[in-house]
């Protein structure tokens, strides 16, 4: 009998300790962290001085080991998208999101408000905290690549490659959200929805598909 996954994303976790990278490995590492979002291998080398070649090296070093995450970029048109490479998420701001949010879930399950109310206020608390979070209004009105960017900050490794949806292989708040997934997963739909509106997407409209496939919620970016 063929063993199914299960549906929905993976615990989050920070990237590993850097005490077996190479210090060429590491000025590679920080030159991915400092631009806070994925960036190409040309992009990488002009940012260190090193030559592209060597750069893939190193990059594909990194993803091997766990500290980078490896994406497709699209530039439009009918190309192949080009690979890009980011950072994992620190430990620190996967574990300082996962508390505060742990923290309100919890009360705000245990509280006197239901159904929609409650998902009402989730969805406003998500809202509320997307500005906490670092964003820059965005050349034109995409702003998908700030909300991707994010949520990847965040412990989500989202998975960019297809053009109408976002999956989210993992989720820094999994055991709160499989007890109370109408808290959670509203809360992360309005942190998206805020995200949005902070910069300066008007348009875009979110939608979140729980536990939707085996390995990732999907979050739905749907455009006019």
């Amino acid at each position: 009998m063929k063993n199914t996954p299960p549906l929905g994303p993976a615990p989050a976790r920070g990237a590993p300790g850097e005490s077996g990278l190479t210090t060429a490995q590491r000025r590679t590492l920080l030159a991915l962290q400092e631009a806070g979002g994925p960036r190409s291998v040309v992009e990488v080398a002009a940012a260190t001085g090193v030559h592209p070649n060597t750069v893939r090296a190193h990059l594909e070093a990194l993803v091997a080991s766990g500290h980078v995450e490896r994406a497709r970029r699209h530039a439009g048109g009918r190309g192949r998208p080009s690979a890009v490479y980011a950072a994992e998420p620190s430990d620190h701001s996967v574990r300082e999101y996962r508390a505060l949010a742990t923290a309100f879930v919890e009360q705000l399950a245990s509280g006197p408000g239901t159904g929609e109310r409650l998902r009402d206020i989730s969805r406003a608390v998500g809202r509320t905290w997307s500005g906490h979070r670092d964003v820059e209004p965005v050349d034109g009105d995409d702003a998908r690549p700030v909300v991707v960017g994010a949520l990847r900050r965040l412990g989500f490794a989202p998975d960019d490659t297809d053009p109408d949806h976002v999956r989210l292989r993992t989720c820094p708040l999994l055991d709160v959200a499989q007890v109370h997934p109408d808290v959670v997963c509203q809360v992360h739909l309005g942190l998206v929805d805020g995200l949005l509106r902070r910069a300066g997407d008007d348009a875009t409209q979110a939608g979140l598909a729980p536990f939707a496939e085996p390995g990732a919620c999907v979050l739905h970016l749907e455009r006019p």
